[in-house]
């Protein structure tokens, strides 16, 4: 279930609104077939487990069992019940390692599999599936974007210096931080990173599909237009950007979007409902620490990859203050990684 459950975790940015999703046929302890949710709308893991089983072992998938990261779904959406196909091919023992937190799966889609006999097994490895489907559980419960903050921070506890571009972190955090970028479908900086680093923001330096090659759309907040119309950015992929000017003058570029928000209803929870309505299911806020402190100051946030350098400021713009669980944490030559997560969470 371990092994599934990162297999699975591949598909957190093309899974979209829906969950990622393991699945594993095993036969007297010989795994005959995997599955995975690949791509939101398209078939979900259970389907591409059993339909990729060999021709030469189908034959054996009654006699299998079945182990899946999240309850068999029982409703029929942009693709049919699984129950019903796990029913069809026999399937009698059936491992479940966390329920679906979907109102209208929850707990219907075992109590469904049992009913018809099924032997089903509840809660292996259920604290890392619930961490799998975490953008899922955001998505369907609260009708927003899951939201993830990345920053990188000095020794001493800077993120930057007052109008100054500054590099703190190594090859090796570029690399992670590029990765990242391929997991979201968004990426959010204000205008003054923008105006001051002049960044593409495109996923370049992680060289592993599914991440690499997929751009996130870059999101600019421009409160009052005072972005560069110029800058690397608009040069290429989607943009959208949210402002409150009345009358702003868009780039040369037909690829971004501008939307407007009212002043009076600025805010993170407005901006959320925004890009939300836009499609966008998950977020990366990457700068500037500005405006990721006005994140965290709203509680608005659903994680944070904290890129720790060896470099010392000495002064400059203060990096925001996280306090979470950590949940990962990786040696990057003399930088530090570190996954983090709300302790509410």
């Amino acid at each position: 279930m371990t092994m599934l459950i990162q297999k699975a975790s591949q598909a957190f940015r093309t899974s979209g609104g829906n969950p990622c999703v393991g699945a594993m046929l095993v036969y007297n302890d010989e795994i005959i077939s995997i599955g995975i949710h690949e791509k939101y709308g398209e078939a979900h893991a259970e389907v591409n487990c059993i339909d990729s089983v060999p021709y030469d072992k189908k034959h054996l998938i009654p006699q299998c069992t079945l182990y899946v990261t999240l309850e068999p779904c029982c409703i029929h959406s942009k693709t049919p019940p699984c129950t019903n196909k796990i029913l069809n091919h026999e399937i009698k023992h059936v491992i479940v390692a966390c329920l679906d937190p979907n109102p209208l799966v929850a707990s219907n889609g075992v109590a469904i599999l049992k009913e018809a006999g099924v032997k089903v097994e509840l809660g292996v490895c259920e604290d890392e599936a619930k961490f799998l489907i975490r953008k899922f559980k955001v998505n369907i419960l609260e009708k927003r974007p899951f939201i993830a903050l990345k920053m990188a921070i000095s020794k001493d506890g800077y993120a930057g210096k007052k109008d100054e571009s500054i590099w703190l972190t190594n090859e090796f955090s570029r690399i992670q931080a590029h990765k990242l970028r391929g997991m979201f479908e968004g990426i959010v900086v204000g205008y003054n990173t923008v105006n001051l680093d002049n960044p593409a923001l495109t996923n370049r330096d992680f060289y592993i599909e599914p991440y690499y090659s997929f751009h996130p759309t870059k999101i600019i907040i421009d409160k009052d237009e005072k972005v560069n119309k110029k800058s690397l950015l608009f040069q290429e992929g989607k943009n959208i950007i949210l402002t409150a000017s009345k009358n702003y003058e868009s780039p040369n570029n037909s690829t971004t979007k501008i939307l407007n928000i009212e002043i009076d209803s600025w805010s993170w929870s407005k901006i959320n409902e925004v890009l939300w309505n836009e499609g966008l299911k998950s977020l990366l806020i990457e700068g500037g620490p500005r405006l990721q402190k006005s994140m965290i100051s709203e509680s608005s946030w659903d994680e944070a990859h904290i890129l720790s350098s060896n470099t010392i400021l000495g002064g400059g713009l203060r990096a925001p203050t996280i306090q979470g669980k950590l949940v990962e944490s990786l040696s990057l030559q003399d930088n530090v990684y570190k996954h983090v997560v709300p302790f509410t969470n």
